[in-house]
């Protein structure tokens, strides 16, 4: 019998933080899920740590990619793998409140018009706290254009791509390999159904101080260059144009609407003349 939540941890050189993270997911009071980590052939003591996790609960499978296929299509391997009803991402750097699985499977129980629960976030380092507010993109009660422009003007972090997804909706949804890979399923989410802010539900998310070697490499990982991220930038505001431009049920005025919110977004960032 397949578990009720399927948790996909893309990893890459997080041997500093993947006990934690393992550590807050395995302690969950909702029990009734598996875990699959796929290492995307890191240098470091990833995938041996992950193992060690393996070996200890029955619940957790490992995989290590026989070569590094970049972040993206890593997230995608984990959740190609997922046969639950629900599925979650996790980041390999971050923990969560212990009541977290369970407040969120519960509540998409009990609302099957909402496709998404995520916890609100905090963010922090060694040295403490850090003041990055947690995106509020909480659609209930919105309609579809409504929910859309809340989303255009509040998603900044995109932690919530850490939040609980029906299986069914993100296996729907057409991934976009590049810069706002994150953004761009939030709002084809957001398309599907209703998204709900958890109130109880933690995310402490670790803001890494690497060196600069380490956070080239993980830019190789995500195959972004100083040289094309410029470029990259200009793709995803592109498709998020055009993602929205085919919104059926969203009228013309609340696109208008949408498209004035990400004009003041991204101001001259992008090439509007491409559009």
């Amino acid at each position: 019998m397949q578990p009720l939540l399927t948790i996909g941890v893309p990893v890459y050189n997080e041997e500093k933080f993947i006990r934690a993270t393992l550590d807050s997911l395995l302690s969950q009071s909702f029990k009734d899920f598996n875990l699959i980590v796929s290492d995307n052939c890191s240098t470091d003591y990833t995938y041996e740590i992950a193992k060690e996790y393996a070996k200890k609960d029955d619940r957790v499978t490992v995989v290590k990619q026989e070569e590094n296929i970049g972040v993206i299509d890593n997230f995608i391997s984990v959740l190609k793998r997922a046969k639950s009803k629900y599925f979650m991402w996790a980041g390999g750097h971050d923990i969560f409140e212990s009541h977290y699985f369970k407040e969120g499977v519960e509540y998409l129980e009990q609302n099957p018009e909402s496709v998404l629960a995520y916890p609100n976030t905090v963010f922090f380092d060694e040295s403490g706290t850090l003041p990055i507010p947690s995106s509020d993109i909480d659609t209930i009660g919105l309609s579809r254009g409504k929910a859309i422009y809340k989303i255009s003007r509040n998603l900044y972090d995109c932690s919530s791509i850490h939040g609980i997804f029906k299986l069914e909706t993100l296996l729907n949804l057409k991934f976009h390999k590049g810069v706002g890979f994150d953004n761009l399923i939030i709002y084809q989410t957001a398309e599907k159904g209703e998204i709900k802010q958890l109130s109880q539900g933690l995310n402490r998310r670790i803001v890494r101080k690497e060196s600069k070697q380490a956070k080239s490499e993980r830019y190789k990982e995500a195959k972004i260059t100083q040289a094309n991220a410029s470029k990259e930038m200009n793709r995803y505001i592109k498709r998020l144009f055009t993602l929205i431009n085919k919104m059926e049920e969203i009228s013309l005025i609340d696109k208008l609407m949408i498209y004035w919110s990400l004009v003041r977004r991204y101001g001259l960032k992008f090439n509007w003349i491409s559009l």
